[in-house]
């Protein structure tokens, strides 16, 4: 299954909308073994692509594509502290609260997807929030755990 397919359907299985109504300081944290996420960061100079999937019971995908390492896809599964960890970091940076700022035009940038309990925010580098570098550079460190080989 290609790179583009795997994102599609984990797209639909991951569902999509916003639930306006639960805020990061109201919404309690889900068991690890239902934690689900999509996130993508793609483009930059050299056009890549860096992907990460977590179903429920902690099942995840990690995939790269267009860099010198070429495309890899790994299945593997995601620790418990790991995924507490990511609740963390969404939570505090109150990930349900940040919208979405539509197109940029920040040519060469990385833009960066992530779908996480019914809310979704596509972003590049120029906008992204302080709050948010912690949790993508640990969702692109997972990434890089599984899915680039080490002698890249």
């Amino acid at each position: 299954m290609g790179l583009p397919v795997l994102v599609l359907a984990c797209l639909a299985a991951l569902g999509g909308g916003c639930d306006r109504g639960a805020t990061a300081a109201t919404a309690p944290l889900p068991p690890a073994g239902t934690f689900a996420i999509f996130y993508q960061r793609s483009g930059g100079f050299a056009p890549s692509t860096s992907t990460l999937i977590v179903r429920p019971g902690r099942h995840a995908v990690a995939a790269t594509g267009g860099s010198r390492a070429g495309e890899n896809r790994v299945d593997f599964r995601i620790g418990k502290r790991r995924v507490l960890a990511l609740e963390q970091g969404l939570r505090e940076a109150g990930f349900a609260s940040i919208e979405d700022p539509g197109p940029s035009g920040c040519a060469d940038c990385f833009e960066y997807e992530i779908r996480y309990r019914g809310h979704s925010l596509a972003i590049d580098e120029s906008e992204m929030p302080s709050r948010l570098e912690p949790v993508f550079a640990e969702l692109e460190s997972v990434v890089t755990a599984h899915a680039i080989p080490p002698n890249a």
